[in-house]
């Protein structure tokens, strides 16, 4: 899904016909599809629950995203207590907040449902490039002494374009990096090394450098805070822009905001 420029026009949801008389055979149509709906229901995958990113496996894989940002660093900082702590805080906040930013926004797989809930307004979030801009707010709660965070994108301005943030130690530059994919798989974290990322993903320093503005570095806000809000014409604007705050979800965001002031789950806490 394409990330924003000015505005971006949000797609209609899919309706599928129907027709033909009434009778026995549109009848069990009808059961046919409603059974399928179901069945598709029962086996979407939705976002991880709380407590998942204790589980063995997800415990296993955070440890083992931090060993690979620690390879990025040059050898006579490898062994740098700091640098490891640094590394570690980064894997277990990339993990919990991708399955938090999922749990926030609902999320159900596979994605191309969750495109349509979301551009049919029965979700407000959870496009690949929404998950770019909150896993980077949450990767600059921390001034970073060693390593820096980014953003890239595949196939840009076209159809499949897809968002994502990657982490990197200070002197490396782009592809040298850990990108990071909390959207492909609902939340569950999924990362590539330099040698999986092909050549039609390329640095975003953009979109990187506008983020930046409003996540500077040891920032405060909220875990519930949107860089971008859908107006009620479909297309998105800035949060600060006037006018927004007359959208239904800039006043979701705001009610998300003040539930998580009180209220957000201290389960996945590293």
């Amino acid at each position: 899904m394409m990330s924003p420029g000015v505005s971006i026009a949000a797609g209609s949801p899919a309706v599928l016909p129907c027709g033909g008389r009434e009778g026995a055979a549109p009848r069990l149509l009808s059961a046919l599809l409603a059974c399928l709906f179901c069945m598709l229901c029962l086996n979407s995958c939705f976002a991880p629950g709380v407590g998942y990113v204790h589980t063995p496996k997800a415990v296993e894989k955070r440890a083992e995203l931090a060993r690979k940002f620690m390879d990025f660093l040059p050898g006579e900082r490898k062994n740098d207590p700091a640098a490891r702590e640094e590394a570690k805080w980064l894997a277990d906040t990339a993990y919990i907040a991708s399955a938090e930013i999922a749990r926030l926004n609902r999320t159900v797989l596979p994605n191309w449902m969750n495109n349509m809930l979301i551009n049919g307004n029965f979700r407000d979030r959870g496009l690949c490039w929404h998950y770019q801009h909150d896993l980077y707010r949450e990767l600059r709660r921390r001034p970073l002494k060693y390593f820096r965070v980014g953003c890239c994108v595949r196939d840009q301005n076209r159809a499949a374009e897809h968002n994502c943030v990657y982490v990197t130690a200070r002197e490396r530059e782009w592809p040298e990096c850990i990108l990071l994919d909390p959207w492909a798989r609902g939340g569950y974290l999924m990362f590539k090394e330099p040698e999986d990322i092909g050549d039609n993903w390329k640095d975003f320093p953009e979109m990187a450098a506008r983020l930046s503005v409003i996540y500077p570095e040891g920032h405060k806000r909220s875990f519930a805070h949107w860089y971008m809000i859908r107006w009620k014409d479909g297309k998105y604007h800035a949060w600060y822009e006037k006018g927004s705050e007359k959208a239904p979800q800039y006043q979701t965001m705001l009610e998300n905001i003040r539930r998580y002031k009180n209220a957000r789950t201290t389960a996945d806490a590293p």
